[in-house]
């Protein structure tokens, strides 16, 4: 395995050479900005923070340069060694790593590897044994932000960490996909109802005109952010449109 170096956000990345996905975006920069600047600008210092789907480690090196602890979870073989990699060269003590994947149950899946996009893993009827666990049972500290990006998988994600999510109410960012999750027979709305009863809102986040929103339902794939109205202040999407017009056109919108 052929691995380039590149440098980002004060950190070393390392990917695969041919990783023409996640590994390219990072080298330029463009690997989803917005959301990254959403998140790390709710991370404090002396908070604990999960990365389910970790990949090779971007956003698990970004968080550990911030957050006291950073649990990531990464069952894909190649992908796990490269998150070592990268958590070992940027000197990061408060990372724990951990080479399984996180759901409803412990149980064993079959993980599928993506032939040209090393970031579009996924659990399903083929692939390679991984061990699947639930974060309730692993994670028993005050958890201040989940991250959440499995392909498909989320409402399993969520499923295993409703204690943590009911007792501290974390910040969480996790990517949508309602045309996957109805393609593996998932009940997504039971996922969405229980985070809009604990949390009050769901916010979508638009990464193309860097705002966010509240909104009721989602229908097609999109990143998502949930957490108490606290945590994003008392923001509706026409402010947020006037605030991003504002800017663009250098006056306010009417």
């Amino acid at each position: 395995m052929k691995l380039a170096k590149t440098r980002f956000g004060g950190a070393v990345f390392y990917y695969q050479a041919d990783d023409k996905y996640i590994g390219q975006r990072i080298a330029l920069g463009k690997y989803e900005p917005y959301l990254t600047k959403l998140m790390l600008g709710n991370v404090g210092r002396g908070e604990t923070v999960v990365d389910v789907g970790a990949n090779i480690g971007y956003y698990t090196v970004l968080l550990g340069k911030k957050a006291k602890k950073v649990y990531a979870f990464e069952p894909e073989k190649t992908s796990f060694e490269i998150l070592k990699k990268n958590v070992e060269v940027n000197k990061l003590k408060g990372v724990e790593l951990f080479g399984v994947a996180l759901g409803g149950k412990k149980e064993k899946k079959k993980l599928e590897k993506s032939k040209d996009n090393f970031g579009d893993n996924r659990l399903s009827d083929k692939g390679g044994v991984v061990g699947v666990e639930r974060l309730d049972d692993l994670v028993k500290e005050k958890i201040g932000l989940i991250k959440i990006d499995t392909q498909g998988w989320e409402p399993e994600v969520i499923k295993g960490a409703r204690e943590i999510i009911r007792k501290y109410h974390p910040k969480i960012f996790l990517e949508y996909s309602p045309s996957m999750y109805t393609a593996a027979g998932m009940d997504y709305r039971e996922m969405w109802q229980f985070l809009e009863e604990e949390y009050g809102k769901i916010f979508y986040i638009d990464e193309y005109i860097q705002i966010y929103f509240p909104i009721k339902n989602c229908e097609k794939e999109c990143n998502l952010w949930v957490g108490k109205e606290k945590s994003f202040g008392n923001r509706d999407k026409d402010f947020w449109l006037k605030k991003w017009l504002k800017r663009k056109l250098g006056r306010p919108a009417t």
